[in-house]
């Protein structure tokens, strides 16, 4: 009878390396081509839009603000739908309460009634450091008109910039270089250089985009409405505070009220958000926050985003093979709930780091994971056929 020649553990080990390495391959290259096929079919529009506007870490930021604190450096003020004269009372009534700064979340792009124009540029012109607004669309630029602009270098853009084919305004932009060379500066970084002049050097460095550390929404910042602003009473927490005016809806806090509001990730419905949650000048409050507060969020590298995932799915395409080389009867169930803990780990995980200041795209790798686990089979059986038909 002839012999079976024997195989070494550590030969059996460095074959099972080999296939962990062949078969991490063959999941990505599934990967890619159901990625071509998922992007560019028509009947899976809904369903990319859907993961488009979910990253893990919304998960985070959506439960984890009932534990944020209010932000007392920053004050916000609802002009509604106030005429110029009111916003000029309102300036002059907040400037006697002596704030450390004052901005508007506000453009007056053309003239309207002469008196009431006359009041507002009369403010504007007695209070020239207060941070100003404008914003840029198709290439125009959108800002005061030259009778209410009275220092355009304290002006910075409110462009929010979300990421490419996403509505979710989970990252900003701190400055850009103009056509002419130029450093052009966002509102939110304008507010803060006013606050701390020590900040302008660190800002600098920020020439792309990065996650925003939100505090939370406007229940997190000191608010007032205009009849608030009572001409005759102070506001002790205006006093050396930054003191912003923008639009918070009429009435203020309306769900229903869309105008200037966005998507974030602390919108309760973490997937088919169905209306916008946050206005603009609370999400620019929460970017002024993060810099004054030098909270900053460092996000994981492309590159080293690649690495992890790639690493992630030989871990787990690894331990599939592992099981998988015991010939166990409930196989087949083991890998689900192999794939459940991964991707209860790898969550996990992300919410930790991102809790200490650190952002992982996180759901490349759990896709990557499951997947991987999912063709484990599949490639066992391809490899099998394939020993038997060229070996």
């Amino acid at each position: 009878m002839r012999k079976r020649p024997h195989v070494s553990k550590g030969t059996n080990q460095t074959w099972m390396w080999l296939d962990a390495v062949l078969c991490t391959l063959f999941t990505f290259a599934v990967a890619g081509v159901l990625y071509l096929l998922f992007v560019n079919i028509s009947f899976f529009n809904v369903f990319e839009k859907a993961f488009r506007d979910f990253e893990f870490t919304d998960l985070y930021y959506a439960e984890a603000m009932e534990d944020r604190s209010i932000a007392d450096k920053i004050v916000l003020v609802n002009v509604q739908k106030a005429e110029r004269s009111e916003i000029a009372q309102a300036i002059e009534h907040v400037a006697r309460q002596q704030p450390k700064v004052m901005a508007l979340d506000l453009i007056f792009r053309d003239l309207r009634d002469p008196q009431t124009d006359s009041v507002l540029h009369a403010v504007l012109q007695r209070y020239p450091d207060i941070v100003t607004a404008y914003y840029k669309e198709n290439g125009e630029v959108h800002q005061n008109h030259a009778y209410f602009n009275s220092k355009p270098e304290k002006a910075g853009f409110i462009n929010l910039y979300p990421k490419a084919n996403e509505t979710v305004i989970r990252e900003t932009s701190l400055l850009e270089i103009s056509g002419h060379g130029d450093t052009l500066y966002s509102f939110a970084a304008k507010i803060a250089s006013e606050y701390d002049p020590a900040l302008l050097p660190e800002l600098l460095k920020f020439n792309t985009s990065f996650p925003i550390d939100y505090t939370g929404n406007q229940d997190n910042f000191f608010t007032f409405d205009f009849d608030e602003l009572d001409r005759d009473e102070p506001i002790p927490v205006m006093e050396g505070a930054i003191v912003m005016f923008g639009y918070l809806g009429t009435p203020t806090g309306s769900e229903f009220d869309i105008e200037d509001k966005h998507f974030t990730p602390l919108n309760p419905e973490i997937t088919g958000k169905s209306a916008p949650d946050m206005h603009g000048v609370v999400i620019h409050a929460n970017i002024v926050n993060m810099l004054v507060n030098k909270s900053l969020i460092f996000k994981l590298s492309s590159f080293w985003t690649y690495f992890l995932t790639a690493f992630v799915c030989f871990v787990a395409v690894f331990s599939g093979l592992k099981l998988h080389s015991r010939n166990l009867v409930f196989y087949d169930v083991l890998i689900k709930v192999m794939q459940l803990l991964f991707s209860i780990l790898l969550i996990y995980l992300s919410l930790l780091l991102l809790k200490a200041g650190v952002l992982i795209a996180v759901t490349p790798m759990v896709i990557m994971a499951v997947l991987g686990l999912e063709l484990v089979g599949v490639y066992k059986n391809m490899a099998t056929y394939l020993q038997k038909k060229f070996l």
